[in-house]
């Protein structure tokens, strides 16, 4: 009898030693953002959930988080009180956030680090890559009217800087038609700060191609930006070797003044040197020597 008793009991613990396993092997720790009492800079937490839930009931439990007090007295709730958020959907990779109309009371400052706690944390839910915000069910605003518009993650590269340090910027980003042989200008709002200078930023959106329908990307999949500067007017773009050897349903033409035009829209830039690697003499397409100064082109963008 006591053995079979002690074998009971070894059975009974097995199974809940491997229940406590599997406890903890669908949960999973999320980065999650507070503020500092100055209200200029994100400050990140770790915090666990179970990872068996849906994306939906794992951004409302990540936001409700967030518009909790932390165990820490330091850390200031980004979302202010009277901000309601009123429904959370998931489809193609976006999380569509509804917000109150009251959203729109928020200063400038806490608008911006208030987005940005929201798509650093919700971007690390598995299929989500995107994140839209609405007020009213509208498509939230900046505060000159233009349409925010979907946010991932590396929009927001900078943002647990100062807020202070911090720029916005309306910006053309140049992307290719359907048939991959005009430029369509895409007006968008970056940030960007000392640490993050505004030629990489624009350079980034290009590598990472459009969110919006109707654009396309132009660079080929794998092209990595090694650096950029500026000097007299001219901006150096140091590209990786896949710019030139990898493959783009694009003419060359799109492909080079994509970087061309998008760079010489920005203030203090007339010009564009394109180098491989570090190389200023190789060819695109074996077509386009890329050694010389290339100027903005305007006959390959389309006409509105």
């Amino acid at each position: 009898m006591p053995k079979k008793i002690t074998g009971i009991i070894m059975i009974i613990v097995t199974l809940l030693s491997f229940c406590g396993c599997n406890n903890k092997e669908s949960e999973k720790k999320y980065l999650i953002y507070y503020t500092n009492s100055s209200g200029d800079k994100l400050i990140e937490r770790t915090y666990t959930i179970k990872d068996d839930s849906d994306v939906v009931s794992q951004a409302e439990q990540l936001l409700d988080v967030m518009a909790s007090k932390s165990k820490k007295s330091s850390d200031v709730v980004i979302k202010p009180d009277y901000v309601t958020v009123l429904s959370v959907n998931y489809d193609n990779r976006t999380l569509s956030i509804n917000h109150s109309s009251s959203y729109k009371e928020m200063n400038s400052s806490q608008e911006l680090l208030y987005r940005a706690s929201v798509v650093k944390c919700l971007c690390q839910i598995e299929g989500v890559s995107y994140v839209h915000f609405y007020v009213d069910g509208k498509e939230a605003v900046y505060s000159d009217g233009t349409i925010i518009g979907t946010m991932k993650l590396s929009d927001f590269v900078d943002a647990d800087s100062s807020v202070t340090d911090v720029n916005w910027k309306i910006v053309n980003i140049y992307y290719s038609n359907k048939s991959g042989d005009a430029l369509i200008k895409n007006r968008e709002y970056v940030a960007y700060s000392k640490n993050m200078p505004i030629e990489k930023v624009v350079i980034q959106k290009i590598l990472d191609g459009p969110n919006e329908s109707g654009l396309y990307r132009t660079l080929p999949s794998g092209t990595k930006l090694m650096s950029v500067s500026v000097i007299d007017r001219v901006c150096y773009v140091n590209l990786s070797e896949e710019f030139v050897t990898g493959l783009v349903n694009v003419k060359t033409t799109v492909e080079l003044y994509s970087v061309v035009n998008t760079l010489c829209t920005l203030d203090g830039i007339d010009g564009v040197k394109i180098l491989i690697n570090g190389d200023a003499s190789r060819n695109l397409r074996e077509s386009e020597s890329l050694d010389r100064v290339f100027n903005f082109n305007s006959d390959i963008v389309t006409k509105n």
